[in-house]
């Protein structure tokens, strides 16, 4: 396979089999629900959607958590980002 293809374009879960060999393993018959930049809700918060993927016949999407008001004690680190699978996210937010 040469090029790149974007997540919309994938119609399938590909495997590597060796470097720079690929099977494709499973196929998704659906487009993913949400896209990048979408503001997403889920139990635990709300965030903005970053990146999707094809995995187990459904998609999975990196959401970066929204920061809500600075702490008194300030922040530790960056923006916490959590891997959510498509059943766990409830909706977009308006």
């Amino acid at each position: 396979m040469h090029g790149t293809l974007t997540v919309t374009q994938m119609s399938a879960v590909l495997k590597p089999l060796s470097k720079g060999s690929w099977q494709i393993t499973d196929s998704i018959e659906k487009p993913p629900k949400f896209r990048q930049a979408q503001t997403v809700c889920f139990l635990g918060g709300s965030g903005t959607v970053r990146a999707c993927q094809p995995e187990s016949g459904s998609w999975s999407y990196l959401v970066e958590m929204d920061l809500g008001p600075e702490p008194e004690i300030g922040r530790i680190g960056d923006e916490t980002t959590v891997l959510l699978q498509e059943v766990d996210i409830e909706g977009v937010l308006s």
